[in-house]
């Protein structure tokens, strides 16, 4: 913490840096119990239980089944922990410790050892959550070579390197966490075993072939009769009703040119090229525009809107969704939770961690809200998002990204339509909220000088 006031930053700022070092106590004193309050406000309550136990009060029950046991004992450092199975990877902010000693630190080198023994099994620039307690020899530590003690130097770093890489490949293979070639049998039909001895009732079929049949002396097929009009005759005698008259092939065509020629000039105003790009005609030449950029300008200054209005409604969800987080993600959650409910969010505070998802903007009708909290949560928490407007900035953005048109979906004229309207309605229709061309023009000379 600074030594003096004013080197203090603003209130959440302060409030995480409290939050993280109290999960990192917490995670390396399990059987000590903690608990957090912030004024009249109990942030997180942790009793005393196992390692395991710990990890997961800290950072959610969904992490239980997700972590695989690290332990290996050797004459230069006993290790053992947890690693997050590959399906656990995260593009971001994945739980990422490691303690020495009873001490947490950071570690760039180590943290390479951990992700080379994922190579392969997750996506690049992917990140696994991993909680790793190294115990060693002090003399062979130096923690004197920052100002936070938190970056320490190993004497046998490399060795120590091939251990822990070693160590997490052996949990991988031990507890089969690598990807194998599974089929589905769900369902699938149960096929007796081969008995020779029941083979002996068995014949071979015989084929069984007509002779006598000859398709050519088959009868030919009887044709509808042409004189159509005769089936009106009755009625015709009976009720006094107009036969109709046969039209000419010509006549008949006239029955559909308007439309035809009405749909063909509306279908030229818009056209879709591979489910990416709107072309349209413009005075100086033919204009693209991609649509997925298009559709997040427009509900990005829609959302942007309606949190400085305050004048956003939220679809109630019949059954209400849970979410439960960590006590840093906590304090984050309810500093945006305002700007929440400008979106149309109704998100309910149940203590411990737990948040309930009660109302989602109508855009997300149908979609399942947790992830998308989660990805606004993760945003929220990066390092240049503390200012109010930066913060409604990143969050308006990750719901227009959410909720946009995806890259391949057909739109109908009247979609393709509506969507360049709402564009040239935005008060900047040309670039994205992150500085992406949406529009680009070909002009006519250039398509000329195509075609030499």
């Amino acid at each position: 913490f600074p030594a003096r006031r004013k080197f203090l930053k603003s209130n959440q700022t302060e409030m995480n840096n409290i939050v993280q070092e109290y999960e990192r106590v917490a995670l390396v004193n399990p059987d000590v119990a903690f608990s957090l309050t912030h004024g009249d406000t109990l942030l997180s309550r942790l009793e005393r239980g196992s390692l395991r136990h710990r990890v997961v009060s800290v950072f959610g029950k969904r992490l239980d089944s997700q972590l695989l046991d690290v332990r290996v004992e050797t004459s230069l450092v006993n290790l053992k922990g947890f690693v997050g199975k590959p399906e656990a990877a995260r593009k971001k902010n994945a739980a990422q410790y490691f303690f020495v000693n009873g001490r947490y630190m950071r570690h760039p080198y180590f943290h390479k050892a951990v992700m080379e023994a994922f190579r392969h099994l997750i996506p690049e620039g992917d990140q696994i959550p991993y909680f790793l307690y190294f115990d060693i020899d002090p003399a062979n530590v130096d923690v004197n070579i920052h100002p936070t003690k938190t970056e320490v130097k190993f004497e046998n770093e490399s060795a120590i390197w091939q251990i822990v890489v070693a160590a997490v490949r052996d949990t991988l293979g031990r507890f089969n966490a690598v990807p194998t070639i599974d089929f589905d049998v769900e369902g699938r039909p149960d096929i007796p075993a081969f008995d020779a001895a029941g083979l002996s009732s068995v014949r071979v079929p015989q084929v069984q072939v007509d002779v006598t049949y000859n398709p050519f002396h088959s009868k030919p097929r009887q044709q509808p009769p042409v004189d159509w009009q005769t089936i009106y005759e009755g009625l015709e005698r009976s009720a006094g009703v107009s036969v109709p008259e046969s039209r000419d092939e010509p006549g008949t065509e006239d029955l559909f040119e308007g439309e035809d020629s009405a749909t063909e000039e509306r279908s030229m105003e818009h056209f879709q090229f591979r489910g990416q790009y709107i072309l349209t005609t413009v005075q100086s030449g033919l204009m693209i525009v991609d649509q997925h950029r298009a559709h997040v300008r427009v509900l990005y200054d829609k959302y942007m809107s309606q949190m400085e209005s305050r004048r956003a409604t939220g679809q109630r969800l019949l059954f209400p969704e849970m979410m439960t987080v960590s006590p840093s993600d906590g304090v984050i959650m309810r500093h945006i939770n305002d700007d929440l409910s400008r979106l149309g969010f109704d998100v309910t505070d149940l203590g411990g961690g737990s948040f309930s998802v009660q109302a989602v903007p109508a855009d997300l009708d149908g979609m399942n809200p947790v992830p998308v909290l989660t990805l606004m949560l993760e945003t929220a928490k990066e390092k240049d998002a503390g200012m109010e407007q930066e913060m409604r900035h990143r969050l308006a953005l990750v719901m227009a990204r959410s909720t946009a048109i995806a890259i391949g979906q057909v739109l109908s004229v009247q979609e393709m339509d509506a969507l360049i309207n709402d564009l040239f309605l935005c008060a900047n229709p040309n670039m994205t909220p992150t500085g992406k061309t949406i529009i680009s023009i070909v002009r006519q000379e250039q398509i000329d000088r195509l075609f030499g």
